[in-house]
């Protein structure tokens, strides 16, 4: 995988796309399972392929090291992580409390490109499936929340996460697989012209999300066009709020800034301990920002992070309100490591302690509400998005930051109230569904 294996693919449920599905036989319920073996210190897949083969046979040819070993047909599933040499026997055998998935992979080229199940929860759980000649595919996997690829080098596409819920019956999936070598031309070339406000205008009137990429971060010509779409919508009055690549608690000081408090903007920006922000450009953004809500049109444009916190600000945030926030002293005494070292302070809990502060973290936000709660909720959030990605490494670690910047987004948007929320990040986070 190594980034290779989840950057393949624009996946569309059908229901969602409104395109009626492809009609596919369905596959025999002997037929052979896709199974699919990674390297989970590289990422990489060691095997993959159609095989009646029992997986523990093929486990023990493995060399020493930690793998991720999924097997899955049209009926049953099997995944299990293994250390070799094997201790034990692991328990690899096929199991059937699975909801089946049938579905079509469009614009494919030939060759082997398995489609890809990531749990949200725990990507390292990876579920695969082979790919028929006609693009079919069909699987069956736990229920859960799920995000999926197509692997291809050449590739380039959009993420759709979707629930997969117990005995609701077999969904139908669609995903699109688009060349690189041949996208279409870039959408860039509308920023000057002429009738980009009745273009945008258009785009979000059947959106509550836009996404605007870049493809460098901090790039000064990227953040003039975004500027130039954002400030032709808000004058459109269609702007709810303004969705960065940054810590949701760093962001605060930079909301307090936009709305008319007296904030210094500069050090606001430099605290958000991302680079990427620290420019001229994105200063003068914000000051636009902030005159365009001093305005007197009762329009006012927020602006909020929804990335993991880069720095101990999130933690300070929860301990410096620990008793607004109803928190057990038990779980105040487990953040304080974690904030000077995530990464140490998490490989540090086991994973039901880990799991247990997560948990907690959640329950509390979930019973946040209002708008005086806002930050609240947020900051817990957070806090507990950062600790499950701090156990995590490579690949892994990537796509848990997808699953907690997405949980942002949609957190966010809950909020627009008839408008858009604009999400400023690179291209490969901006174009998820």
């Amino acid at each position: 995988m190594n980034r290779r294996f989840p950057r393949a693919i624009l996946v569309c449920l059908v229901a969602a796309c409104g395109h009626s599905s492809v009609a596919h036989a369905p596959l025999p319920a002997d037929s052979e399972p896709y199974v699919f073996v990674a390297d989970l210190n590289t990422g990489e897949p060691v095997f993959k392929g159609k095989s009646r083969k029992p997986l523990l046979d093929i486990v023990r040819e493995l060399p020493d090291g930690e793998y991720v070993v999924a097997g899955t047909s049209v009926d049953k599933y099997s995944v299990a992580r293994v250390t070799v040499p094997l201790s034990q026997d692991p328990n690899l055998s096929y199991r059937t409390d699975c909801v089946s998935i049938t579905g079509s992979v469009i614009g494919q080229p030939a060759g082997d490109h398995p489609v890809g199940f990531f749990p949200w929860t725990d990507p390292e759980r990876i579920q695969a499936v082979g790919v028929e000649k006609d693009g079919a595919f069909a699987a069956c996997v736990p229920s859960g929340r799920y995000y999926a690829v197509v692997e291809g080098e050449q590739f380039h596409s959009q993420k759709l996460y979707f629930d997969l819920a117990s005995g609701a019956g077999a969904a139908d999936v669609k995903l699109w697989a688009l060349d690189e070598l041949n996208r279409p031309a870039s959408r860039s070339a509308f920023v000057n012209t002429p009738d980009l406000p009745e273009f945008i205008d258009a785009a979000a009137k059947n959106a509550s999300v836009i996404g605007i990429g870049e493809s460098d971060h901090g790039s000064a010509s990227a953040l003039t066009s975004r500027t130039k779409l954002i400030m032709s919508l808000a004058a459109l009055g269609r702007v709810s709020a303004i969705a960065i690549e940054a810590g949701p608690v760093e962001v605060f000081p930079l909301d307090d800034y936009v709305t008319g408090k007296s904030v210094d903007v500069k050090a606001a920006v430099a605290g958000l301990g991302y680079w990427i922000w620290n420019t001229k450009e994105f200063i003068d953004f914000l000051k636009m920002i902030r005159i365009h809500n001093q305005s007197g049109s009762g329009d006012v444009i927020r602006i909020v992070g929804i990335d993991l916190p880069q720095n101990e600000k999130a933690f300070d945030y929860l301990i410096e309100h620990v008793g607004r926030l109803g928190l057990e002293d038990a779980l105040v005494a487990q953040l304080a490591p974690l904030r000077t070292d995530r990464a140490a302070g998490a490989a540090a809990l086991d994973a039901k302690e880990r799991q247990s502060m997560i948990d907690e973290l959640r329950v509390r936000a979930s019973r946040m509400s209002g708008s005086e709660a806002e930050r609240d909720r947020v900051a817990l959030l957070s806090v507990a998005h950062r600790i499950e990605v701090s156990a995590l490494t490579g690949v892994w670690r990537n796509a848990q930051r997808d699953v907690a910047m997405a949980d942002m987004v949609l957190l966010n948007a809950e909020r627009t109230e008839g408008k858009v929320l604009v999400v400023l990040a690179h291209n490969d986070t901006s174009r998820f569904r």
